[in-house]
């Protein structure tokens, strides 16, 4: 749970409007072409990254859903990337967590799995 502990932390002190903002700062950044490893670099939070794709998610699907399967496969590689470098940020050590994009995220021994 250390992963998204200082996260829930950080969203328990943030006032509604914060966390909007905050939000569509991190959709704009998802919407763009950084990488997972540069995601970590611009402070995104896992949570708000998270909650960025399933938004996205919806609005894909509805609007193009022939393109959808293409596009979850580009944001699930990403994500991927992503949550390996947020896990090298924290100093883990390596492991293979199942990851589900839209999923809540299941904890097992502090790490989200």
């Amino acid at each position: 749970m250390e992963i998204w502990k200082k996260e829930w932390q950080e969203m328990d002190n943030i006032d509604q409007t914060s966390i909007f903002y905050r939000l569509s700062d991190t959709t704009t950044k998802v919407l763009g072409d950084h990488t997972g490893e540069e995601l970590v670099a611009d402070g995104v939070s896992p949570i708000l990254y998270s909650r960025a794709l399933e938004e996205l998610a919806e609005t894909n699907k509805e609007e193009s859903p022939q393109q959808y399967d293409a596009w979850y496969s580009r944001q699930r590689e990403r994500f991927e990337t992503f949550v390996e470098a947020y896990r090298k940020k924290l100093d883990l050590p390596p492991r293979h967590p199942v990851l589900e994009m839209f999923a809540n995220f299941k904890v097992h021994e502090g790490i989200a799995i």
